[in-house]
């Protein structure tokens, strides 16, 4: 139960710091709010199951309204990751990876 908490607290409270602290190990200084970011910073916010499926909703609701993405910020050239598509597939990764980790940790488990 504890590590549930932690998750949820991470990942709806915290995690909108973890990005900047991965941009200020990579690049040695925070972001300058007028540079562009790059695209790396866009899939480390993606990681997120939250930001992950509001990413992949704008392709379902994409007519309902102007949402800035991440593909208009990253530039033209965008890559694979940054794409609304993506936010599937790391949703998908969040369905799986835990579901599987658990049966492989189950299977291993000694329960007589």
């Amino acid at each position: 139960m504890a590590l549930a908490i932690s998750a949820f607290f991470l990942f709806q409270v915290l995690w909108d710091v973890v990005p900047l602290g991965v941009y200020y190990l990579v690049e040695g200084a925070l972001p300058n709010p007028t540079t562009q970011l790059p695209a790396w910073f866009y899939l480390v916010q993606g990681l997120n199951p939250r930001n992950a499926y509001s990413q992949a909703s704008e392709i379902v609701f994409s007519g309902f309204g102007p949402m800035v993405s991440a593909e208009a910020l990253a530039g033209s050239s965008v890559p694979f990751y940054v794409q609304n598509w993506f936010g599937l597939v790391i949703l998908a990764l969040w369905l799986v990876v835990p579901v599987a980790l658990g049966y492989w940790r189950f299977e291993r488990a000694d329960i007589g």
